[in-house]
């Protein structure tokens, strides 16, 4: 008899307990399916209201931007290279919606002014041939200038071989050189005709983009970074491949925007792009 009272306390035991794991799963899985479905449900409502939607979006927004920040407070260490490729990926999307929501205009708005200008051709750098600084300077100050007056954002790019100095120890000046001349000729290839390829210093080459938004800028960018990546370099005898990558700095004109804190800026962005190793493209 008491044998059977223990079986029966059992399997009232066991009975319950697996119930309560049932409706645990079931609570746990219908909260991953629920969860975003019911969140979508309530931002398509809020689409109804035009001030409800900006709000609720802005507030997300601005929560992702805190998460971000403290991120960067709380760790240093760099994304691994798959999760980097899928950063950068959000990054230009991210960039790409924003700007498109930043330029919404109504039915009143008055239409956009066509960005058409010739660039100023003046002294050439000896070593590669490209416009020299001076050169690039002119029309830095030319492309902001027409830009302000169109009012259309520019960007630019400023293009580094990577290991530069390394290159010059193992295969000397003038293999090191005839590999920079391949560079710059896959960027020149990978540039728009509209874009303007400068010397901007030794071992720097600077691409000034008009008449694009953010997000195109970025995807002008990462073509012109992966034409780099993806080639097959080759010293002069024909016979041995070499690797050669390149860091960049992008930064995108604002309407307040001087020459110089532009280039500051691309600067900025190129030192942290080479700080974080090799192939790095990064945006201020």
């Amino acid at each position: 008899m008491e044998s059977h009272e223990q079986f029966t306390l059992w399997l009232a035991l066991s009975t319950g307990g697996l119930a309560l794991l049932v409706a645990a799963a079931t609570g746990f899985i219908c909260g991953i399916w629920l969860g975003p479905w019911w969140q979508r449900r309530q931002f398509s409502r809020a689409l109804k209201d035009a001030s409800l939607w900006q709000n609720r979006l802005l507030t997300e927004l601005e929560q992702v931007e805190k998460n971000c920040t403290f991120a960067l407070s709380e760790s240093q260490k760099p994304f691994p290279p798959d999760r980097q490729n899928r950063l950068e990926k959000v990054q230009s999307r991210l960039i790409e919606s924003l700007q498109r929501l930043a330029n919404l205009r109504g039915s009143h708005s008055s239409p956009p002014s066509v960005f058409q200008f010739e660039w100023i051709n003046d002294a050439h750098s000896a070593s590669s041939g490209l416009p020299d600084r001076t050169t690039f300077d002119l029309n830095l100050k030319h492309m902001l200038d027409y830009g302000t007056a169109c009012h259309t954002t520019s960007a630019l790019l400023l293009v580094r071989m990577d290991r530069h100095d390394s290159a010059l120890r193992r295969y000397g000046p003038s293999e090191t050189h005839q590999l920079l001349q391949k560079m710059i000729a896959l960027v020149i290839r990978s540039a728009r005709d509209k874009d303007l390829i400068c010397q901007f210093d030794e071992q720097t080459i600077s691409v000034l983009l008009p008449n694009l938004t953010p997000a195109q800028a970025w995807r002008q960018a990462e073509m012109i970074r992966d034409s780099i990546r993806t080639h097959h370099f080759l010293l002069e005898n024909g016979q041995q491949e070499v690797i050669v990558t390149a860091s960049s700095g992008l930064s995108c004109s604002q309407p307040q925007n001087n020459p110089e804190e532009l280039i500051q800026s691309a600067r900025r962005a190129l030192a942290k792009a080479e700080s974080l190793g090799r192939n790095r493209l990064i945006a201020e």
